[in-house]
């Protein structure tokens, strides 16, 4: 769903990432087709892409499938297809998106991409979390989402539940 700018220009666009009209992957192209039908730099929208993939990956594995990081450290077959067969038959409304374009109040000119991303699970101690929050060693396969969304957000923030996630970074207009 698209909303419009002052302009008339749509500025904000919101899914529900539901298992029959979007997979997590559709709603981000679609996401990716906002960004680039408003000009946005490349490098942006690879920054976008590894954020808004790394914040839906944990809404549906730690929200919706309640997968405690541990588990991860075992990461078999059984446990890939667990979170495989996740990403397709969810309910709706289980995960939300917005992406919204944030203008400059002079110049009128897109300067920062925010993102919100929702699901359904009981939240986690997010303050707790992110008091201690570093880059996991190499050779673990989880941990980095929080992490690299920290390392490249200018603003990160959750809601009281821990079940919302709102972040913002910089971008940039192609010539």
């Amino acid at each position: 769903m698209y909303h419009g700018g002052e302009l008339g220009l749509p500025l904000e666009i919101s899914i529900d990432i539901t298992p029959k009209i979007h997979s997590p992957s559709e709603a981000i192209y679609e996401c990716i087709e906002f960004l680039e039908s408003h000009r946005v730099d490349t490098e942006c929208i690879q920054t976008f892409r590894l954020l808004i993939s790394e914040a839906i990956a944990n809404a549906l594995e730690h929200g919706v499938l309640r997968l405690p990081s541990s588990r991860k450290e075992d990461m078999n077959y059984a446990l890939k297809k667990e979170i495989a067969d996740c990403r397709t038959a969810f309910t709706p409304g289980q995960v939300k998106l917005k992406i919204q374009l944030l203008c400059h109040s002079d110049s009128g000119l897109i300067e920062t991409i925010s993102v919100e991303v929702s699901d359904s699970g009981q939240g986690f101690d997010w303050q707790k979390y992110l008091a201690n929050i570093a880059m996991p060693a190499p050779e673990k396969i989880y941990g980095r989402g929080l992490a690299l969304i920290k390392m490249t957000a200018s603003h990160l923030s959750f809601n009281e539940a821990g079940n919302t996630i709102k972040f913002a970074f910089p971008c940039k207009l192609k010539a």
